[in-house]
């Protein structure tokens, strides 16, 4: 098959008077953007912030975020967020999604701000335990998200 190509180029190139090349037109060097970099540093979480991040799939994993919960002590995990560069706040999945302590419009929220929602959550009731914890980690966020709104503003 090549060997025909090869052939009807060289017959139409002494038809046009141009003389046929062997080798093939060269190929465009064109290669997509390069990501871009970011430029701040991924914040670091605390032992709450991941624990509220993490995924649960049962009662063992809600029971251990219920211990971890009623030990946190929310003016030191905001202190250590704010060292870290960590800005999240923390929201509730239910009928909505709500981010207790964070009043108005989150698209004004201060720079570097931004809510996550809790792991966990749900707008429907799981088990017991389940439940327990999505009551703690909302007062939880009702008393870290001002706290930490209020050192970034």
């Amino acid at each position: 098959m090549f060997m025909i190509l090869a052939t009807a180029g060289a017959a139409c190139s002494k038809r046009s008077g141009r003389e046929a090349t062997s080798s093939p037109a060269p190929v465009s060097s064109w290669t997509p953007e390069a990501p871009p970099v970011v430029t701040e540093p991924t914040p670091t979480p605390t032992a709450t912030a991941l624990m509220l991040l993490r995924p649960k799939s049962g009662d063992d994993e809600f029971q251990a975020a219920i211990v971890v919960l009623q030990s946190a002590d929310v003016t030191t995990e905001v202190a250590t967020a704010l060292v870290n560069g960590d800005h999240r706040l923390f929201a509730i999945r239910g009928p909505v999604v709500e981010a207790p302590g964070v009043a108005g419009d989150w698209r004004t929220l201060p720079k570097g701000a931004y809510v996550v929602t809790i792991a966990g959550t749900s707008a429907e009731a799981g088990s017991r335990y389940q439940q327990r914890f999505q009551l703690l980690a909302h007062a939880y966020a009702a008393k870290y998200n001002p706290l930490l709104l209020s050192r970034l503003q």
